[in-house]
């Protein structure tokens, strides 16, 4: 669809320079045809890509810790000396110079470098930063890695559902003012592997920190198993027209989300409850009614439920069951008026190079 798109209006220029002059063969219009095709095809996969591409967040848990010896990565130039070369100009007025460079070897501060190292369940590692040059001295960030403390990480992988305006997240109608207030999605890991999964509107809970540990722990044991990604979304005195519209921000997550949105009260009641996800619906109706029976905003009850939940209904769906998205695909305003101005710049370029040029000496009226 992108490709058909920009390719019409350059197509037809290249018809019209053919036809309305007698000074392009078949050949050079082949060429350009080819020539076209070709680029604007690059460019419509390079579109594509860019509207597809999106982040989703990968989870584990931290199986091992390590030191190692490796290569000294500290070089420096040495035993530097000046090599010169005598080359002279030849013929009659034969002159010679000398012409010189410097060569120097490569040496290394030591005779290696120590690394330390975490990895997680699903063969994901770190190296942690030294403290010194040589990283002999064990680092304090390093010694408080605890095993099975749980790892988040982002990953690229192509996304239908965001580069397509037929997808179900679509269905109303937003303007852009309609997305100011909301947050954005969680995607700021910090301290080599930690992400903040609570997002509160409107709340100001005291256990936020539990929050934030207990789903990464829910996240980082199910990781592995489940491929799945736990946010949890609360908001003081707020409709569903909210969850609409940070269904719509997020274009319903991302494939391996489970996000609860709860909202509550000015007492913390538990009002509302819808969950995004890619998953199987029955999944996020169970999760959905499971919360609503609390009525009070409890973490450890909510939590649990979230957990046992993913355990026994959960099933993610692959980005494939969405890839019937891909050829409603559309580019951007912006795409396409430089898609355009591209198609257009080649096209009328190698129509004027063929016009005033005959390369391959086949142009019968070239005079």
């Amino acid at each position: 669809m992108i490709f058909s798109t920009f390719l019409i209006i350059p197509l037809l220029i290249c018809l019209g320079s053919w036809l309305f002059t007698d000074k392009i063969t078949w050949k050079e219009v082949g060429i350009q045809v080819v020539v076209q095709i070709l680029l604007i095809g690059i460019m419509s996969y390079a579109l594509l890509q860019a509207n597809i591409s999106d982040t989703e967040v990968w989870n584990g848990l931290i199986t091992k810790k390590w030191n190692e010896r490796v290569p000294c990565r500290h070089s420096y130039p040495c035993n530097c000396h000046e090599v010169c070369h005598l080359s002279c100009s030849g013929g009659k007025n034969n002159s010679c110079h000398n012409s010189c460079h410097t060569v120097c070897q490569t040496c290394y501060r030591h005779p290696y470098d120590i690394d330390w190292m975490a990895q997680n369940n699903i063969n994901e590692n770190w190296s942690i930063n030294t403290i010194d040059e040589q990283g002999l001295r064990e680092p304090p960030r390093w010694a408080e890695i605890q095993i099975g403390e749980p790892t988040s990480s982002t990953h690229n992988y192509d996304n239908y559902i965001k580069g397509s305006p037929n997808s179900l997240f679509y269905t109303e109608k937003f303007k852009e003012e309609d997305f100011k207030e909301l947050p954005k999605y969680p995607l700021s890991i910090r301290d080599y592997w930690k992400l903040n999964r609570l997002i509160q509107i409107g709340v100001s809970l005291p256990d936020m920190t539990e929050w934030n540990k207990e789903i990464s722990k829910i996240s980082g044991d199910l990781g592995s198993k489940k491929q799945v990604n736990v946010v949890v979304v609360i908001a003081r005195n707020k409709d569903h027209n909210f969850f609409n519209k940070l269904q719509r921000y997020w274009m319903g997550g991302k494939k391996n989300d489970v996000i609860p949105v709860i909202g509550v009260d000015d007492n913390n009641n538990i009002i509302w409850v819808e969950v995004m996800s890619l998953s199987n619906e029955e999944f996020k109706v169970y999760l959905k009614n499971d919360i609503l029976t609390l009525d009070t905003l409890d973490r450890n009850s909510i939590l649990k439920l979230i957990k046992e939940n993913i355990e026994n209904k959960y099933i993610r769906k692959p980005m494939k069951d969405f890839e019937y998205l891909k050829n409603s695909i559309k580019p951007t305003k912006g795409q396409w008026i430089f898609g355009l101005i591209l198609g257009i710049a080649i096209s009328v370029g190698l129509s004027l190079f063929f016009y005033y040029q005959d390369p391959f000496g086949d142009n019968k009226y070239n005079y």
